[in-house]
């Protein structure tokens, strides 16, 4: 019976996404800011516009862009539920708490690393398609930043999820999410303290973790560098350990809470 529960609630889940014009509407001003970056802001300075470079080089920025998407994506998706008033008709159907609380962690979690990792390669293939991938970098190793990605993308949805559930509206879990992401950047101005703490929080900079030496060429303007990688076994170790850790307390607490929380 739980098991039908759960299939419902995930086809209702899908077809809501299908009819919410805001969540295309987010996707593509996104999308939109992050070409725009790439495009018009840094890469005229670049000598090499290849797809690899613009992977590393554009990633502090799009991490940003990403959190910044989750947040707003997990209220819209989220929240409609309490604001149209279909947590409540769900739960007075008969739907069992702890299933339907999972059930939207888990599409939150999948629509929120598909559509992030969408963001993350937009601006790479486009400069790809434009100049080539490049010898900066190998495809390779950029993948498994993107799977490295991933976990962090669920994570954090895991963790706007149980927000989400928690205050019950948009503008409270947008802000509690911008909070979040203004404690990473206050937390990124001192380095030592950004090695140590920032991968429990929101951020994924280290994940393109590359040591970077610029040359700048005075005469005609641009802006070469060489890369070295500087991700190594045990920095992928913390991060799947982490992100393994929030989503498992997230959901515990998001449990605990929404099983006894008074839905109306």
């Amino acid at each position: 019976m739980e098991r039908m529960n759960m299939k419902c609630v995930m086809k209702l889940q899908w077809l809501q996404l299908m009819r919410n014009r805001l969540f295309y509407i987010v996707f593509l001003a996104c999308t939109m800011v992050s070409l725009m970056f790439s495009k018009l802001i840094f890469m005229p300075q670049m000598q090499d516009c290849s797809g690899g470079v613009v992977a590393i080089q554009s990633a502090p920025f799009m991490c940003d862009v990403v959190v910044l998407y989750v947040i707003v994506n997990t209220a819209v998706l989220l929240n409609q539920d309490y604001e149209n008033g279909s947590m409540y008709l769900m739960l007075t159907a008969g739907y069992s708490r702890i299933p339907l609380y999972f059930t939207k962690m888990i599409f939150i979690m999948m629509i929120n690393a598909i559509m992030g990792i969408l963001l993350m390669v937009t601006p790479v293939l486009f400069h790809t398609m434009l100049y080539g991938w490049g010898d900066t970098i190998g495809i390779g190793g950029y993948a498994l930043r993107l799977l490295l990605v991933e976990c962090f993308l669920c994570r954090i949805s895991a963790l706007m999820t149980l927000l989400s559930i928690l205050v019950k509206r948009y503008y409270l879990t947008i802000g509690g999410g911008l909070c979040l992401l203004a404690a990473e950047w206050w937390l990124a101005a001192n380095y030592e303290i950004r090695n140590a703490c920032v991968p429990i929080i929101t951020a994924f900079n280290k994940i393109f973790d590359y040591d970077t030496q610029f040359n700048s060429h005075f005469t005609s303007g641009y802006v070469s560098f060489q890369i070295t990688d500087c991700l190594n076994v045990e920095q992928q170790g913390k991060i799947l350990l982490i992100s393994l850790l929030m989503i498992v307390v997230s959901a515990i607490v998001g449990c605990i809470y929404f099983r006894m929380d008074d839905v109306q």
